[in-house]
């Protein structure tokens, strides 16, 4: 059902991270820029309520300071750290690891936005069940027989530079989708608690019938 393995990357993902790198340096001038813009409001809003100190006034402008400063409170150090992260995603490319988790499956019930988490999928194959998915199934609205999860981290695999779903194989229809959650009764349910596990077990999907039953 799931194969975890490592490789090297593919000219294609290289090429990506180069192009990432490259948008990201190009877009670097004009993040300076909005700060330093929002600096100078800030400046010129000081000047204003120093000859002007009228109540509204100074209502309207703290409110607006107080936003121009929460975004510099964060603009300002992810900015000052972007040259070192766009360093070692370039020495990434050399030297980074691909990790795959390869995830082989037959039917699926979807469970769309599972806890604001994304797309989750209880997955069927050779009568075995497992459950998949979250944040990094955003986007992904059905499923192929064969599903790979590829990330590619430093050599060290302390950090995550790009990630992705690849799907191959045959599509496949859902058996069901609850797209409504989940009731209280599957989520207290012991195949819940042995889905959460995320370790494969012996089921098939006819399995959740009953759940399927009471959420129609």
């Amino acid at each position: 059902m799931t194969r975890e393995y490592e490789r090297a990357l593919t000219e294609s993902e290289k090429r990506i991270l180069r192009k990432q790198i490259e948008e990201t340096k190009s877009s670097i001038p004009k993040d300076v820029g909005l700060i330093i813009l929002k600096v100078l409001f800030l400046s010129v809003f000081a000047i204003l309520l120093y000859f002007y100190p009228k109540i509204w006034l100074i209502i309207i402008l703290s409110i607006a300071s107080f936003f121009m400063l929460w975004f510099l409170y964060y603009e300002i150090p992810d900015l000052i750290r972007l040259p070192k992260f766009l360093k070692k995603k370039g020495e990434v490319i050399e030297n980074g690891i691909v990790r795959v988790n390869e995830i082989s499956l037959d039917r699926y019930i979807k469970i769309a936005n599972f806890e604001d988490e994304g797309n989750h999928y209880i997955v069927e194959y050779n009568g075995m069940l497992t459950l998949i998915g979250g944040q990094e199934f955003v986007g992904v609205r059905k499923l192929k027989n064969k599903i790979e999860q590829i990330e590619i981290l430093d050599p060290e695999k302390t950090g995550i530079y790009y990630e992705k779903i690849k799907k191959t194989g045959e599509n496949l229809n859902p058996y069901y989708v609850f797209k409504n959650g989940i009731s209280d009764n599957l989520v207290e349910s012991q195949i819940w608690e042995k889905l959460t596990n995320r370790n494969p077990f012996p089921g098939k999907l006819e399995d959740l019938d009953e759940f399927i039953k009471e959420d129609k």
